[in-house]
């Protein structure tokens, strides 16, 4: 009996975490910022960041699915609350990767692409799907819009899912520019030229964009535990100092109104 109030404790432990968890609204993510061939901080799953696998030649998502990888996914930091009007856009394309990207793939029955969505990290819906009954074989980036009403109220777990079957050639799946917002309210390009610099560095970080942002920007550790935060208010450039922590990797997270963007920084 105390060995199962002990496991249940832990279960309800791990929920509070899990539903504590900082979570941003709107969210949008460009992979520039990431060290390619890395899972991105905050997402978990196996699916990297590839060079030249964005959008323009720019960094982007890619799940690799190969005689090896017959299936990858990644789930997606916490976003929420959704509200009835959100909508998920992204950039996507699926290609061979013989003479990437300039090779066409081709999808056999049991081939998928897949987006899910759940409100507790546990039961998912597909809210997205590719298969060979519905792929178009093109070699350019398609833009997708998917609305999330049936999530209305609630945080969502976002995961993206590659199959590829026995029998079917190798193929990237590719992503990009994946933003939760609700359509017309924000600019899309408000954190598009956000840099944050210089990594490694001794602890001092500095941040800059092109138009003032009105927010916050948070630190993490490698561990998820928040260090330290300040208030952006109307700037397009700034530092955060570091110096006083371990050497080691940190998350920096700016979030404005226009969504997230997360940054992975080496302190030395």
């Amino acid at each position: 009996m105390a060995m199962k109030k002990s496991l249940l404790l832990s279960f309800v432990i791990l929920l509070m975490a899990m539903y504590s968890s900082a979570q941003v609204f709107p969210f949008y993510d460009d992979y520039e910022s990431y060290t390619a061939f890395n899972v991105p901080p905050s997402y978990s799953g196996n699916v990297t960041v590839y060079l030249t696998h964005g959008t323009n030649s720019s960094k982007g998502l890619a799940a690799f699915l190969t005689s090896f990888s017959f299936g990858d996914s990644l789930v997606f930091p916490l976003i929420g609350p959704i509200s009835g009007a959100s909508v998920l856009e992204f950039d996507w394309r699926i290609v061979d990767p013989f003479l990437y990207p300039s090779t066409q793939a081709n999808f056999i029955n049991g081939d998928k692409f897949e987006i899910l969505g759940s409100t507790d990290g546990i039961t998912y819906q597909v809210i997205f799907s590719i298969t060979a009954a519905n792929f178009i074989n093109v070699l350019t980036f398609d833009h997708a819009v998917v609305g999330l009403s049936s999530f209305a109220g609630n945080n969502l777990y976002l995961k993206v899912r590659g199959t590829r079957v026995t029998g079917s050639g190798e193929f990237f799946i590719d992503i990009d520019n994946v933003r939760v917002d609700i359509p017309g309210t924000v600019p899309s390009t408000d954190l598009s030229s956000l840099q944050i610099f210089p990594s490694p560095s001794n602890g001092l970080f500095n941040f800059t964009n092109s138009i003032p942002m009105n927010g916050v920007l948070e630190v993490y550790d490698m561990n998820g535990k928040k260090i330290k935060s300040k208030t952006i208010s109307n700037e397009t450039s700034g530092s955060i100092d570091l110096t006083n922590f371990s050497s080691g990797k940190y998350q920096l997270r700016i979030q404005t109104n226009a969504g997230v963007k997360i940054s992975e920084v080496i302190k030395r």
